[in-house]
């Protein structure tokens, strides 16, 4: 039989991001061992993928900053009745949402469920909710080193990738106004100014060359975070070179990596995490990446792509003019991210977690 895992993914689409990551282990998960039930805060997108999948989902709304002692006791009740009715054996979540689950959590621990909280992003304090928790699971091993757990064991297991997404992107750069003869080198991820999105633009106006082409594309602008660009700085940011187009946000991203040549990642901040080194692995493409964080864990420099420093444009531009002068490296650097991003970051990440999941039931 099958162990019951039930997984809080605090959302209802598949927008990106952390909840992303417990989606793609919901489509790796090898279900003769493990059956998942999901708890989405409301119906949404996700819910005809998991209904195709064969996947038991609830709809779980998250309380924030619950005051009331008797909501709180009745929340509470209605978690403890649920894992019991269900026979769940495991509780895996989103650490984000750890604030908006402290009755769930304590009815798992209280019922002697193990709660597995996924972190990807690093934890300065640990929180009461995470103290709670039997194992935290790190996305890279820097992250596991630079968080603060509350003396709660961390194991760190790689972040899984959407192979039947990212494994199946399409060529459109005909739709995109591309010529054959045309490298593109492109920017894939939030419109943040700690993303780089300025050291990409200054790239573009260093590589002079006219059938070189660049471009932008991730998340809504101007709705993140206070430090994301606004359509009208990008737009001012675009006009410095003819060259660069933005494409706005894409949901067909994957077709966005196909069309590229070359992926350059300028990030300037330490990235615990970067999918875009997954999903740009994964779609056969070299990268160019700025060394933080984690990011040397996911790039092996002058094998699947290049690292430089954080603020090196020189060093940054030396190697992104050298892939595009030599098609062969680009093809054979490809090729060796793609078959690394399919074996760590899909086979081998979801063994490792299936083995915790083992140890924890067990």
């Amino acid at each position: 039989m099958p162990k019951n895992v039930c997984y809080f993914v605090g959302t209802h689409g598949d927008w990106g991001g952390a909840s992303r990551i417990l989606f793609n282990i919901l489509r790796g998960l090898d279900r003769e061992r493990f059956e998942p039930i999901v708890m989405l805060s409301g119906r949404g997108p996700i819910c005809e993928e998991l209904d195709q999948r064969g996947i038991e989902y609830h709809e779980w709304p998250a309380n924030p900053n619950e005051q009331n002692p008797v909501r709180s006791l009745a929340r509470f009740m209605r978690a403890a009745a649920f894992f019991r009715r269900k026979s769940i054996e495991i509780v895996h979540l989103n650490h984000g949402c750890l604030g908006w689950r402290p009755a769930e959590v304590l009815a798992a621990r209280l019922l002697r469920i193990p709660v597995v909280t996924h972190c990807q992003r690093i934890v300065r304090k640990a929180s009461p909710g995470l103290r709670w928790s039997t194992l935290m699971l790190a996305c890279s091993e820097y992250l596991a080193d630079q968080s603060d757990t509350g003396a709660v064991p961390t194991r760190t297991v790689y972040d899984l990738v959407n192979l039947e997404k990212f494994g199946h992107g399409k060529d459109i750069r005909n739709e995109l106004g591309l010529a054959e003869t045309d490298v593109t080198v492109s920017f894939v991820g939030r419109t943040r100014r700690e993303k780089g999105v300025a050291m990409f633009v200054a790239l573009a106006t260093a590589l002079k060359q006219e059938h070189v082409r660049f471009l932008m594309t991730g998340q809504r602008v101007g709705r993140s975070t206070p430090d994301s660009y606004t359509e009208e700085e990008i737009a001012d940011l675009v006009a410095q070179d003819g060259r660069i187009r933005y494409l706005g946000y894409r949901e067909d991203i994957e077709n966005i990596y196909a069309s590229s040549d070359i992926i350059v990642m300028p990030s300037q901040v330490d990235e615990p995490c970067p999918a875009v080194l997954l999903e740009a692995g994964v779609c056969g493409k070299p990268v160019v990446a700025t060394d933080t964080g984690s990011n040397k864990e996911f790039l092996s420099h002058g094998e699947t792509g290049f690292l430089v420093a954080r603020d090196d444009l020189d060093a940054m531009r030396k190697y992104v003019d050298r892939l595009i002068s030599d098609k062969g490296l680009r093809t054979s650097m490809g090729a060796s991210a793609k078959e690394i991003a399919e074996r760590r970051f899909s086979r081998e990440a979801i063994d490792d977690l299936q083995a915790v999941y083992s140890s924890l039931a067990g």
